[in-house]
C-alpha cells in the first residue's frame, strides 16, 4: 500500500495524498541470547518533537552501532498528522530523557539524512552532522543541507545543481559532476 500510494495519480490529488496514513512506529527491540527473549518497547511523541516517534528512514552514528545508544534521526511525513507535505527531520531520544528535537521549514521536501560524525568519533553520541538534500517547493531549487545533529539547527547548506525529488534511500554520484 505504501508505494501505490506513491503514484503520481495519488500524489497529484491533494484528497488521496493527505489521507494516505505514513505514520510510522519507532520500536526499540532488546534481545537476550542467553535466555532467547525479545522484549520490545514503543515510543510517544513529545512537544519539542510532535512526530519524532513517527520517523522513518532511521540512521544513526555509526561509531555507536553494535553499542548502547539513545539517538535515532529519521524523517517524519505528514509531520502535522493532516498534509503529507508537512515534512521534519528528527531526532529521537530512545534512551526517555526529554531530548527529542526536530528540523523543518514549511515547503521544504527534507529526504533520507546521513549521520557524519566529528572527527574522532566525538565526545557525545549527537556530536557530529545530519547531511541530506532538501527540495525547496518555493524556489523550485534543491539544496545539501548540513544540520547539526545536537541542535538540530541547520548550519550551512549548499545549492545543486539541479533538482533532487523527493527519494527513499536514493544516492547517486555522477562522475560527470
Amino acid at each position: 500500500d505504501f508505494v501505490k500510494n506513491l503514484e503520481m495519480k495519488n500524489l497529484l490529488d491533494p484528497i488521496k495524498r493527505n489521507q494516505f496514513n505514513t505514520r510510522a512506529s519507532v520500536r526499540r527491540y532488546t534481545i537476550t541470547l542467553n535466555t532467547q527473549t525479545v522484549v520490545w518497547k514503543t515510543f510517544r511523541d513529545t512537544e519539542t518533537a510532535p512526530c519524532a516517534s513517527a520517523l522513518d528512514l532511521p540512521t544513526i552514528n555509526e561509531f555507536y552501532r553494535y553499542r548502547p545508544y539513545c539517538f535515532a534521526y529519521g524523517v517524519a511525513l505528514k509531520c502535522n498528522n493532516v498534509s503529507l507535505s508537512d515534512i521534519a527531520i528528527v531526532k529521537k531520544d530512545l534512551c526517555g530523557r526529554g531530548r527529542d528535537k526536530m528540523w523543518k521549514i514549511a515547503n521544504h521536501y527534507a529526504v533520507e539524512a546521513w549521520f557524519i560524525p566529528e572527527p574522532g568519533g566525538g565526545k557525545y553520541e549527537d556530536d557530529g552532522y545530519l547531511v541530506l538534500p532538501v527540495l525547496n517547493g518555493e524556489a523550485k531549487s534543491s539544496y545539501l543541507a548540513f544540520i547539526d545533529a545536537r541542535s538540530m539547527e541547520m548550519v550551512n547548506s549548499a545549492e545543486i545543481p539541479m533538482i533532487v525529488p523527493f527519494n527513499l534511500h536514493g544516492r547517486f554520484f555522477d562522475d560527470l559532476l
